[in-house]
């Protein structure tokens, strides 16, 4: 399937255009290809000071994850900056995790940023995919009291 530099270049997480984002040239290629590899490789461990920008340094490699569809799928969760338990954490996880997903597998990157409960991430996934997701959403909703 043959992509135009419009798709290519979609932002789609990150909170700078691509073209504005300075300084971080090498971690950025270095972290998509180490993420592009088939090898098995695994794990990379990154390194920065507060305030140092590694968020966008992690949400622009996610836009150009997302944009490559590739072997790779891209997912970003930041922990919420408000107080919060260990269970809402990682309840919001498996919903940003599964939405993410559909949204990297369905190549609709506005999916991203919908306010999906679980159940209507199984309605958008792709039939492919639709079977374990609705499994793993059935175990959730079995389980999570």
């Amino acid at each position: 399937m043959k992509r135009n530099l419009q798709e290519e270049s979609r932002r789609i997480l990150g909170q700078v255009k691509r073209e504005e984002f300075v300084g971080r040239t090498a971690e950025l290629e270095r972290i998509i290809a180490h993420a592009s590899k088939a090898d098995g490789s695994r794990g990379l461990l990154i390194l920065l000071a507060p305030l140092a920008g590694v968020s966008e340094l992690l949400r622009q490699t996610y836009d150009a994850l997302f944009n490559k569809q590739g072997a790779a799928v891209p997912v970003y969760f930041a922990l919420p900056a408000a107080e919060t338990t260990p269970v809402s954490a990682a309840i919001e996880f498996l919903n940003t995790f599964l939405l993410q997903y559909v949204a990297f597998r369905r190549n609709e990157p506005d999916l991203c940023h919908a306010s999906l409960t679980l159940n209507d991430i199984v309605d958008v996934a792709p039939s492919t995919e639709v079977e374990w997701i609705e499994k793993l959403v059935k175990n959730y909703n079995e389980h999570r009291f």
